[in-house]
């Protein structure tokens, strides 16, 4: 092929781009072109191939067929020709590349070349690709080349060794030494990129580095690099932990970085050490000396809770979340059990009151956050609230988080990834609420007045059984099915537990399944409902189905504590109503069935007021009712419903017969 007429990389990705509407016919044809090129003798056109297939593969198209090209290309003697299969091959190179070995001496060839780019090349690529067999046989050769004369060239081999000793793990003893050396090396560089392969190697065994503290002292107390700063002190949290001497040690130097640096990075980092590795309690013994050790230690995890509130209160977005990931860590270490991370009881009890002091509305700052549009933000503040709400300020929070949810809703009119947010509240609320058998709740009454909210304000019910599964993603949909789940299940479960309650819950449960007022605003939102003969009504439930089985049954269960007779017809005729919406699913049409029919036999007997004649007679015409009543339920296709209207039909006329 002609070289002149040849697509370069610039003209193929200018042509996929203009070819929008039929890119993949373009793609195809580029391909053809690329499979010409690869059985050229011209190399430059295999190279301009290879780059063209490069970028394809990073598309999502298969380049396996092309390995040996790919090292063909590598093998030529002009560099710009072999950078673009170097390029090729640390893209697409792995263990299961069968022709990966044939490259061995291709990098044993160029770490030997009095060149710097191709040494430094060779090496770029093998720390993308390297495989198992290939660092066993390049270890040796690598670690040489950390006595490079040439600092970029050195800085390079100790960044590629990592990734040797993750495939051969034996190179590490071997070349220990020769790395160990480069902590002190003359250029900055190297320094740093040593200390952050020992940084990578120290997060799989911290132990094996531990003789090296005097060096990391060193650096930290004499750099000005903060990078290198930051690299040490990610060290020493690590090492801290194994060695418990060390955190007295470094109180001086770190305490210093806290007060002196204007680098928030370092100063963050600062912070996270101390948080981490140097709590008083890591100081043990009674006597003198150790006493004297943990009011170092206390000191200096004192100047860092204050310099964290720089962070939690900063104008600057970033700076704040930080702060917030940081605030996390002391509330973990504050409240959470020894079991989860957190902090002894002693050694809790002191840094509770410290805490306390620098953050005496923490829950407070933290609800602010929450109120921000970050979603990463907002997740990690919903957590902390989890661990901050106590009986005394639980009302506050769940009071912000429901306005927090209900607004998110408004502003946004609904929409996926906003109602997802809304419901990361709803789900914290009832959480909080329903943990340790209640523990937070300290009003019932109140606390089943915010579930009836939760229920009947939710985001619209036409995310619910009304709307087609496609108007919401699923995600979503599996998060307010969730809620709506718990919410059902926890107003049960406070009527069983707390019979004080009982007479509130049913009042709230009458209101909740009435679906009068709720087919108001679903006529008005166009939402699928029923047609109330004579009425020209559009019935629609703007609760669950779970919350609307689980307010009939407590309606049924509990129908001695309506507060009088003519609550009982209302409530009777609500419950048939809201059950022969066609949206109701036939689970919780029985069990709306069944609640209608202890209501009626709870006022036959006399259990709600004496039993009125009239007040019976206008309960039996409402289940006997062919529109709404147990005539429509006969007529069921379910088992369940049919029956249970059956055997309730049978016994409402029996009582009528008696009558």
């Amino acid at each position: 092929m002609n070289a002149m007429f040849e697509k370069n990389l610039s003209t193929m990705i200018k042509g996929i781009r203009a070819h929008r509407n039929n890119e993949s016919e373009y793609i195809s044809t580029c391909l053809q072109e690329i499979k010409q090129e690869m059985k050229s003798n011209n190399m430059h056109s295999k190279a301009n191939g290879i780059m063209k297939l490069t970028y394809l593969y990073m598309l999502g198209y298969d380049m396996s067929a092309a390995s040996f090209h790919i090292i063909e290309v590598m093998s030529n003697s002009k560099f710009t020709v072999r950078r673009g299969g170097y390029l090729a091959c640390s893209v697409s190179f792995s263990e299961e590349t069968d022709v990966a070995l044939l490259t061995t001496n291709l990098f044993k060839k160029d770490f030997t070349s009095k060149e710097p780019l191709e040494t430094g090349l060779a090496l770029n690529c093998l720390a993308c690709m390297c495989t198992t067999d290939i660092a066993r046989d390049l270890a040796n050769d690598i670690s040489i080349l950390t006595t490079s004369s040439k600092p970029n060239i050195r800085k390079k081999a100790c960044l590629t060794l990592f990734r040797v000793f993750c495939q051969h793990p034996e190179a590490l003893i071997s070349s220990f030494p020769r790395l160990r050396d480069r902590l002190g090396d003359d250029e900055p560089g190297v320094v740093t990129a040593t200390a952050n392969t020992f940084l990578e190697l120290a997060k799989k065994n911290p132990k094996n580095y531990l003789s090296l503290v005097p060096q990391f002292y060193h650096i930290m107390t004499t750099t000005s690099n903060n990078w290198l700063i930051i690299k040490v002190l990610k060290l020493f949290t690590l090492l801290c932990p194994m060695e418990p001497r060390l955190p007295v040690k470094l109180v001086d130097p770190v305490v210093s970085l806290l007060t002196n640096t204007r680098a928030k990075s370092v100063e963050y980092e600062a912070i996270r050490l101390v948080l981490r590795g140097m709590r008083p309690s890591s100081a043990g013994g009674d006597g003198e000396a150790a006493v004297a050790q943990r009011q170092k230690l206390a000191a200096a995890m004192t100047t860092a809770l204050e310099r964290l509130q720089g962070f939690v209160e900063s104008l600057d977005r970033n700076l704040r979340y930080l702060g917030l990931l940081a605030l996390e860590e002391v509330v973990r270490l504050v409240y959470a059990p020894p079991s989860e991370g957190g902090a002894s009881e002693n050694e809790g009890g002191w840094l509770r009151v410290k805490v306390k002091q620098i953050f005496p509305e923490m829950h407070r700052q933290v609800l602010t956050f929450v109120e921000e549009d970050d979603g990463s933000m907002r997740t990690v503040a919903l957590q902390m609230l989890r661990r901050l709400a106590t009986p005394s300020n639980f009302p506050d929070i769940v009071s912000r988080l429901l306005s927090c949810s209900k607004k998110t809703i408004s502003c946004s009119g609904g929409g996926a990834a906003t109602g997802a947010s809304s419901e990361q509240f709803i789900d914290a609320v009832l959480s909080m609420g329903g943990r340790d058998q209640y523990r937070l709740v300290e009003d019932f009454c109140w606390y089943l007045v915010t579930l009836a909210d939760i229920a009947k304000n939710r985001q619209g019910g036409s995310a619910r059984g009304g709307a087609s599964p496609g108007r919401v993603d699923r995600d979503r949909g599996d998060a307010i099915a969730k809620n709506d789940n718990e919410t059902a299940r926890q107003l049960v479960d406070v009527c069983m537990r707390v019979p004080a309650v009982r007479s509130s819950a049913v009042e709230l449960c009458c209101l909740l399944i009435d679906p009068v007022d709720a087919g108001r605003d679903a006529a008005a939102g166009g939402g699928a409902g029923k047609k109330e003969e004579g009425r020209g009504l559009t019935l629609h439930s703007t609760v669950a189905p779970a919350v609307l089985r689980a307010a009939a049954w407590i309606i049924g269960e509990f129908r001695s504590h309506l507060s009088s007779p003519h609550t009982a017809l209302d409530a009777l005729s609500s419950i048939l109503k809201a059950a022969s919406i066609p949206s109701v699913p036939p689970r919780v049409r029985a069990c709306c069935v069944w609640a209608a029919v202890k209501v009626f036999v709870g006022s036959a007997a006399g259990e709600v007021g004496s039993p009125d004649p009239n007040r019976i007679s206008k309960m039996e015409e409402a289940l006997l009712s062919s529109h709404s009543g147990l005539p429509f339920f006969l007529q069921s296709d379910h088992a369940e419903v049919s029956e249970r209207a059956a055997l309730a039909y049978a016994l409402v006329s029996f009582v009528r017969g008696q009558r």
